[in-house]
This record gives C-alpha cells, structure tokens and sequence, in this order.
C-alpha cells in the first residue's frame, strides 16, 4: 500500500548538492507536492515551530534531517522537534555521511524514525535515496498533517477523561464508613 502524496517534506541540508539531489528525487517520485529546505538547524527549528517570518509555515509530513549541520546540529534540531507535543509525530530521516555506531544509536535513542547513511561516491548516493523514496512511499504509513499532531492528542485526552478513566479509584467496601 503507499502513502497518498505528501503535502510537504522539510530537507534539513547544508551540502547544495545532497539537497538538490534529494529535492530532485522528491519530485521525480512524485511523493511530495512540496519541499522546504533549511540549510542550518537553526533555521529549521524556528520554521518548524513558526517563529518570526515562518509564523505560517506548514507542519512538514516527513522530514529529512543531517546531523552535520551549521548553527545548531542535527541532534539538537531532533531534541527540539521529539520535546514538541505538536511536531512529535513527525517522522524524521536522519541522512548523514556518519557511519558511526555511537551516532546511529543517539539518533534512535533520540527518537528518529529511521538512519540512512550517505555514500561518498554518486552512483551510491542515488541508489540510497531512491531506496528511501521507495521506503516513504510504499512501505511506511506516515500521518497525514491533518490526521496528526495536537488535534488528535485532544480528542484522545477527551476520550479518556469522558470514559471515566480519570475517575479516582473507588473506595474498597472495608474502607468505607
């Protein structure tokens, strides 16, 4: 089964050619309608959570995130985005040249969605990107913007709290006076 087409991807990039060729690829597949790029991680924070002139910024349905980046890193944007209750949700690749163990398994601890290493040489590289494409498009099930986030955390909060759920315990027949 694959994912309806994604109304927006966030690339988190600061090498021009990796996010030329990953948007390229993006809009190739047809997975997407619309790309963002950020080139640092400071810049991708404040757009995701709407400061200033991003105040009216969509929420992204994927986001593509390396750890190597100017400003803030990879890391820090992934604490950011997994500590907001309204981007949460949001799967995030981390694409990186690291091949490190210790990264790998901080990006998965930090709550990452999947960690996709990039290959020095071209040919490779497409090759991984084309392999994550087929991944986002056709395997994975990814919230829609509109049936993710806030909204559907209230209604479940709701939910519990109408069932009775929230209710203290009652009070045990010997207890009682």
């Amino acid at each position: 089964m694959s994912n309806p087409q994604l109304d927006l991807v966030l690339i988190v990039e600061d090498d021009e050619d990796d996010w030329r060729l990953l948007q390229e690829a993006l809009y190739d597949s047809k997975l997407t309608r619309s790309i963002v790029v950020h080139k640092d991680g400071e810049s991708a924070v404040a757009f995701l959570k709407r400061e200033g002139k991003y105040k009216d910024s969509q929420v992204p349905n994927l986001i593509i995130l390396d750890i190597n980046l100017p400003k803030v890193s990879g890391f820090e944007v992934l604490k950011e985005i997994k500590s907001d209750p309204e981007l949460r949700h949001i799967p995030i690749v981390m694409l990186t040249v690291s091949d490190r163990e210790k990264d790998i398994a901080r990006a998965y601890a930090m709550g990452a969605s999947s960690y996709v290493t990039k290959s020095m040489e071209y040919a490779k590289f497409v090759d991984v990107i084309a392999n994550m494409i087929h991944y986002w498009k056709n395997v994975a099930r990814i919230p829609s913007g509109r049936a993710a986030g806030v909204p559907v955390l209230k209604k479940r909060r709701a939910r519990v709290k109408d069932s009775g759920l929230n209710r203290p315990p009652p009070i045990p027949d010997d207890k009682r006076r």
